[in-house]
């Protein structure tokens, strides 16, 4: 018996080609052109009923900023996160809150306290000569100050330097600046003569080297000259990411449209669908001291990985250096859940009310802070104590007008219609 299996075909009849469709009558076409007509007419009225929903919730909710109109094809492809928010609505390099204009004093939105007396500023620059004389009276000194204002600090503190000739001789200061309009008013302000734009100037008081950068890695660092290094109301200005707790663990809160005409913004908040990598690497006691082991449902934390990255900065020149640093800002010794707030003409507001025309600032975690200053540093802990000691000195001088013992701005966050 052959073990080969008989193959049978199966003959196939070709396919015919398609066939063109018949032609349709006068009474087809005309239901048929009814029919798109009905569906253009269908797809109009949709565009305008969305046309008068934007328009109700314009009435409603004012105005979009240019910030927001700028963000907006960027926010129609979903949430960002609010740190991401916070920093377009601070620094984007055009519709940015300090990009553009000067934003201090009375005619501004807020007033910070070497605004209110010259006394905080010279305090300051005491307590530098006083650095350097615990330093051993190096012959070349390099003062950093970051997020210098409208350099009125660092005026009233040169003024006092200027009295120790031997420092003086030796100093250099370089100012970290990213607004060009603030640039400006810290020219004229230490150099009333120079150039406009000048990145490179003399103080007018004293003859002292004063250089403008972009960011403190710009900045040059050198392990044989000291750094002394200044942060007035610096930290307090970077973005900060929040977490909430969720049955699903730590999700992130992001920023999103709100097209309905009920929400009083154009932006809401939003959370993420579960945890996320950064709530994953944020959320532990050895970045951040304090955050609960046991949350509970809801429970809330805000991180600022830029003030982590540059306090981890700070204490990285301070240490090769051999210099020092003063931090002086608003905080906590622990974790804030949601310290965001937001100023407009000397008024506490929502931070969604107007996004790139209001000041919007997160309180400092100081605990993270010193341990990411700290980490891998070998900062002197009588010198960090004397620093402090000198914050809370100054701090008590910083009232306004009438004697109060806080500063105008923190007068106003605290006061004012709620900004949650």
């Amino acid at each position: 018996m052959s073990r080969h299996r008989k193959i049978e075909f199966e003959e196939v009849a070709p396919q015919s080609a398609p066939q063109e469709p018949a032609p349709m009558t006068p009474e087809e076409e005309a239901l048929r052109k009814a029919q798109l007509e009905a569906e253009a007419a269908a797809q109009a009225e949709r565009v305008e009923k969305a046309r008068k929903e934007r328009e109700n919730a314009f009435r409603y909710k004012g105005t979009p900023t240019p910030l927001l109109e700028e963000l907006r094809p960027r926010l129609q492809m979903g949430p960002i996160p609010v740190n991401d928010f916070m920093q377009q609505a601070l620094a984007h390099p055009k519709h940015g809150y300090y990009m553009q204009r000067d934003v201090f004093g009375t005619k501004g939105d807020f007033v910070t306290a070497p605004e209110v007396s010259q006394l905080f500023g010279e305090l300051i620059g005491i307590w530098v000569v006083w650095v350097w004389e615990a330093l051993g009276s190096p012959k070349k000194v390099q003062l950093v100050e970051l997020g210098p204002g409208r350099g009125t600090m660092m005026a009233d503190a040169l003024r006092a330097i200027g009295k120790f000739r031997p420092l003086v001789g030796g100093l250099s200061v370089e100012m970290v600046e990213t607004s060009p309009a603030l640039r400006e008013v810290q020219r004229k302000k230490l150099s009333k003569g120079s150039a406009a734009g000048s990145s490179e100037v003399r103080h007018d008081g004293t003859g002292i080297m004063v250089r403008w950068r972009d960011t403190l890695g710009d900045v040059p660092l050198n392990k044989d000259v000291p750094c002394i290094m200044l942060a007035q109301e610096f930290l307090d200005c970077m973005p900060v990411k929040q977490f909430q707790y969720t049955d699903l663990g730590w999700c992130e809160r992001m920023v999103e449209l709100d097209p309905t005409k009920e929400g009083p913004h154009h932006l809401r908040y939003a959370l993420t669908r579960g945890p996320t990598p950064h709530s994953q690497v944020l959320l532990n006691q050895e970045i951040i001291p304090g955050i609960p082991t046991s949350p509970e449902i809801n429970a809330g934390v805000e991180v600022s990985p830029d003030a982590l990255q540059s306090a981890q900065e700070i204490g990285r020149r301070v240490s090769i250096s051999g210099g020092a640093a003063l931090i002086i800002d608003y905080g906590n010794n622990g974790p804030s859940v949601d310290s965001i707030q937001a100023l407009k003409k000397h008024k506490k507001v929502h931070i969604f009310e107007s996004p790139g025309e209001s000041d919007v600032t997160a309180h400092v975690d100081f605990s993270a802070i010193k341990k990411a200053a700290l980490d891998g540093s070998t900062v002197d802990a009588s010198m960090a104590a004397a620093a402090a000691a000198l914050a809370a000195a100054g701090s008590s001088e910083k009232g306004d007008a009438k004697g109060n013992k806080e500063s105008p701005r923190q007068a106003a966050m605290r006061g004012g219609e709620e900004g949650k």
